[in-house]
């Protein structure tokens, strides 16, 4: 299984762009917690099914951002894609409750059907709550159906 790869923003280089390495610099050094998250992602067992693209992080969202687009393939067929964002604001952030937050979006083709479905929204959010905590991951506040 691939390791997952990506860009992150640590703002290092003045510019607030990407950075592969994110080398910490005497003005801006790149928080610990942030590095370990960043670390914890990129080292993540994924599914063969599954192929990651480095991307460039929102630049004003937090002061340090990572970022990962990816799709869902079967053979030569994309089922699904998205993107997978980490904000990182050492000082906190209000609406966070806390000092990070992920965020994801999600993008696949449905039947109409399915699609027309009320409950597919409390459906889909119940699978992404429930994997998380099924792996023991601890949230602040949740933002979502």
């Amino acid at each position: 299984m691939a390791a997952a790869q990506g860009h992150f923003s640590d703002h290092s280089d003045g510019d607030r762009g990407t950075d592969e390495t994110a080398d910490s610099t005497d003005t801006n050094p790149v928080p610990p917690a942030f590095r370990r998250a960043v670390e914890a992602l990129r080292s993540a067992r994924l599914r063969s099914e599954i192929e990651i693209d480095p991307t460039r992080p929102p630049q004003r969202l937090a002061p340090y951002a990572y970022a990962v687009e990816a799709a869902v393939v079967e053979g030569e067929e994309d089922l699904a894609d998205g993107r997978l964002v980490l904000l990182h604001e050492p000082a906190g952030h209000e609406a966070w409750k806390g000092t990070f937050r992920l965020v994801t979006l999600i993008r696949a083709e449905l039947e109409p059907e399915m699609a027309a479905d009320p409950l597919l929204p409390e459906v889909c959010w119940s699978w992404l709550t429930g994997a998380m905590e099924a792996r023991g991951s601890r949230t602040g506040r949740r933002a979502g159906p």
